[in-house]
This record gives structure tokens, sequence and C-alpha cells, in this order.
């Protein structure tokens, strides 16, 4: 709808005469001309207001909406591959991994015989990071020998074969690059011939440990056999204090051997007395009332005698041990007088 330019009734745009006043309406607007939107009153190119009705010709600014859509999904993702990085320790991320590396054998004597040519043995890795762990690498006298996950708890089983001084090394990487202190951890394989086993009496149960465990022998020439019973061979004697490595046990079956609870006195057959150290080795003869016939080792030979059933204890059912002595001797010692450190 328009404006007639002459009585200014509204009448159709396309109209060639107002059917009011009878104007010409037709080529009377030039193309370039437009009309106020308001009153319909045709205007021209520049002209600001209308003449008419005074309504704002100038063009108006079309502000458009922005789309935060894509911003926002854009940051959001920015947001979540820095959540990952850094929650996983790949990035801001200065404080190395802890790691710790065990072993019920670690800085002990394992044990290969005769009879057991390998040994399993189990290695327990203990690692820990403020963020994610990448890799825990585990070596071998200075060769690597596994790669590991960033799993926190590791059991490792290694099997040996030979004898040798084996160093462990285990160090840990978290996904920053940061590295562990280096930890290691030293196992000693020795393989075992025992010969002097087989003076065992038949019938004795023998336990042999996996791993050589450390004792201190805690009497005054303590004697060293070369089986588990007091009438055997002597092969060595051994101080208070010494340090012995300690292989295997075995619980005595000898129902006629004994020692000497106290220091006491012994008299012998021709009537004479003999004095007994505590601990010393007695091999019982007989069960005379009161009294044990006894029969004690001095120096070559052998010298018998009575004495007092309280003054003796049957070690019959206690262990001995199969022991290396700090002279590299091995053989067997009353487990009386030693003292496994556990």
């Amino acid at each position: 709808m328009i404006n007639c330019p002459n009585c200014k009734r509204l009448i159709k745009e396309n109209v060639k005469f107002c059917p009011y006043c009878g104007f010409k309406i037709e080529g009377y607007l030039r193309e370039e001309e437009k009309v106020c939107p308001q009153c319909g009153t045709p205007y021209k190119e520049g002209q600001n207001f209308c003449k008419i009705c005074g309504y704002d010709l100038r063009e108006k600014r079309e502000y458009k909406t922005i789309d935060w859509k894509i911003p926002i999904i854009v940051v959001a993702l920015i947001a979540l591959i820095f959540a990952f990085l850094y929650f996983n320790g790949y990035i801001l991320d200065n404080k190395p991994p802890v790691v710790e590396v065990s072993s019920k054998y670690a800085n002990k004597e394992a044990l290969l015989t005769d009879q057991k040519n390998e040994l399993t043995i189990e290695i327990f890795i203990i690692a820990k990071d403020n963020r994610r762990l990448n890799k825990i690498e585990l070596f071998l006298n200075d060769k690597l020998l596994k790669i590991f996950g960033g799993f926190s708890q590791i059991t490792y089983t290694w099997i040996a074969r030979n004898e040798g001084n084996y160093i462990f090394k285990v160090i840990a990487c978290d996904n920053a690059g940061n590295k562990s202190e280096l930890k290691t951890m030293n196992i000693k394989v020795l393989k075992i011939s025992s010969p002097e086993l087989s003076l065992i009496p038949e019938g004795l149960e023998y336990v042999g440990y996996s791993v050589a465990r450390e004792g201190m022998i805690t009497g005054e020439d303590v004697l060293l056999r070369r089986g588990p019973t007091i009438t055997t061979e002597i092969l060595d004697a051994m101080s208070k204090g010494d340090i012995v490595s300690v292989y295997g046990e075995a619980v005595s079956r000898k129902e006629n051997e004994a020692i000497a609870r106290y220091d006491t006195t012994m008299r012998t057959l021709n009537g004479g007395d003999y004095p007994i150290n505590s601990g010393r080795a007695l091999l019982i003869i007989n069960d005379e009332d009161i009294y044990y016939l006894v029969e004690v080792e001095v120096g070559d030979g052998k010298l018998r005698g009575y004495i007092l059933k309280e003054d003796a204890k049957k070690i019959y059912g206690d262990y001995w041990y199969y022991i290396r002595n700090k002279r590299g001797k091995i053989g067997w010692v009353y487990g009386g007088y030693v003292k496994i450190n556990e």
C-alpha cells in the first residue's frame, strides 16, 4: 500500500490512477525512488526524513547474532585435552616416581643343589607416582631384562640355573619423562654339592633351605661334625659369635644322645672325677636309677662315667643345622648352639 501523492489516501501500489482523486499514479514513481515505510510517501535516495510523517529514513544497521556454539565447543575440547594431559602426568609434572624392589632372596644366598638344579625366584616391584606411571625397567647385571607398563605393583618370576652374583636394578618413568632413583638388589646363587649328606643315618629327615640363612654361634668350642649326631667325625671347632651360613636342618632321632645342662662332674669308672663343661656332648650308654652311664670324647679316645640325670639334657627331637663356617668348612652343628638371624 502507498499514499496517493495528491490526496494522500492509501491506495494499492499497482493501480494506474488513484480511485479517490483520479491522480495518475503510473509513471509517477521512478524506479530509483523509494517509499516511506510508515506513510508510503515516495522519497529520493539520500533523504533522511519523510517530508510527510517525519519518519527516519536513514538505513538501519543490521546486527548479526554471533553463534557461540562453535567457540564453546572449541574451548571445551581444549579444556578436556588439557585435563587429560595434566591428570595423566604429561604436562606440569616435575616430581619423579618412587620405586622399590625386593625378594625373599635379596642380599642372601640362594641355593642350588644336586637334586634341585634350578630355583624359582620372585621379584617384587612397587612403584608410585603423583600422576601416572609410564613404564618400569628391570635390569639384570646392567642388561635390560624386562620392560613393564605403568603398573604400580609387579611380581616378576626369574629362574636361577647357574651360580653367580646377580644384581637387579629397577627404574620407573612417568608420562612426563621423570625418572625415579635407581634401586638395586643383590642375589647370590650358590651350587651346593653335599657328599657329607650321605653320612646321615637312614631315616633322618633333612630339610634344605632355598636361601641360606645367617646364623651365629652362641657357645665356646662348638664342634662342627660330619653328620647330625655326636658320634660322627669332628671337622672343626667354632667360637662364640662366629657367623655361619645355614643351609638346612635335620631333627635328631638318637634317643641316647644328650648334652650337659650345667658345669658338672662325671664320676669315672675307676672312681676318679672328670669335669664336664656345660654343653658337653654325652653319649648315654645306660640308664641307672638317678644316673646315666655316659661316654665322652677325650682327645683321641673316650672316657666313661656316671652323671646325674638332672645334669644331662637329651637332645632327641632337637635340630641340627647344616652350615658353612667362616673358614669355609661345611658340616653339622647342634642347633642349641646356633641362633638363626631372621
